[in-house]
């Protein structure tokens, strides 16, 4: 059963390029966005298909460095990369690029990218965040939502069923921090390694973007109060972080708290310390804090401060 809906999603991810060509050839436009602080329900009322762009894997770091500094940001470096070696079909197929300010080094990369001229568990932690990585790139929004539709119904069948591949006792990991997705996937992998389960995700690529707009007021009022309103990092002060914390330890019933942050990503660094002290004072939980980048030089140093994290538990 799990096994053809992941089928499913690979083989509408191989349509998702040629829907987006046929979008274009009627005349229509794509609007990259690197950050959930880009409004894509505008994109979608102009009738544009709002995709999020590359920046999550290792590969063109190297391109990058050769005009960014080594220890900036991953992130940053892959995003550049990606565009610099004309990568990433997304950023080819985007008539407009919304760049984001959560950070200077991207804003400051965005200054040197505007020179470019390319056009452009039921289920495991990984399989989570292949879900959420590939169905973020669907041009056809509903067809996305159809299938998140679908994906519940089987997740309810697996849970009445009592299919898992974990057990009662395997630790449940929120992991939160920094934006993760498929090629930056490690620490993910890690974990499961190791025997523990990632449930939930409070980052840029999960729980972040799950909002609902005030539908009383005037829209775009809306829009931008909610948007100001997504706990990240780069907003000071940001109780909202903390806030959903405390909200997702008991929903999801969770037994170890990982903060995972990129190298040089100095907003989500510093603010582990707040999330330290609500996962062990409040809760009384394991927390873990990595810092690392998208290569797998350090994967062995991880693997033994992981064990020995979900030891703990």
């Amino acid at each position: 059963m799990k096994q053809d809906l992941f089928k499913k999603i690979q083989q509408i991810t191989e349509q998702n390029l040629m829907d987006i060509e046929a979008h274009k050839e009627k005349g229509n436009h794509v609007i990259g966005f690197y950050c959930l602080y880009g409004p894509t329900e505008l994109a979608v009322a102009a009738d544009a298909i709002p995709l999020p762009l590359c920046g999550t894997r290792q590969d063109p770091i190297d391109a990058a460095e050769e005009v960014l500094p080594r220890n900036l940001c991953p992130l940053i470096k892959s995003s550049y990369g990606f565009a610099a070696t004309d990568t990433c079909p997304f950023f080819r197929f985007s008539d407009m690029i919304v760049a984001d300010t959560t950070c200077d080094g991207k804003k400051k990369m965005f200054e040197i990218l505007s020179d470019t001229k390319a056009k452009p568990s039921p289920l495991t932690g990984m399989e989570l965040v292949e879900i959420l990585f590939k169905t973020g790139f669907f041009a056809d929004k509903e067809k996305g939502i159809a299938l998140m539709e679908e994906i519940c119904d089987v997740c309810a069948q697996l849970i009445e069923k009592k299919q898992s591949p974990y057990t009662q006792t395997t630790p449940r990991i929120l992991l939160t921090g920094v934006p993760i997705g498929l090629g930056s996937d490690k620490v993910v992998k890690i974990l499961e390694q190791c025997g523990a389960n990632v449930v939930a995700l409070e980052n840029c690529s999960g729980y972040k973007q799950t909002f609902q707009v005030d539908d009383t007021i005037d829209p775009v009022t809306a829009l931008a109060e909610q948007y100001l309103t997504i706990p990240c990092s780069v907003m000071s002060p940001n109780p909202g972080r903390t806030e959903m914390l405390r909200e997702m330890i008991p929903e999801f019933s969770i037994d170890g708290v990982v903060d995972l942050t990129w190298q040089a990503c100095h907003t989500y660094n510093i603010e582990s310390f707040h999330v330290a002290k609500l996962v062990q004072d409040d809760f009384g939980l394991p927390f873990l804090h990595i810092e690392t980048d998208y290569s797998e030089s350090d994967s062995e140093q991880l693997r033994v401060r992981i064990q020995a994290f979900i030891e703990m538990m």
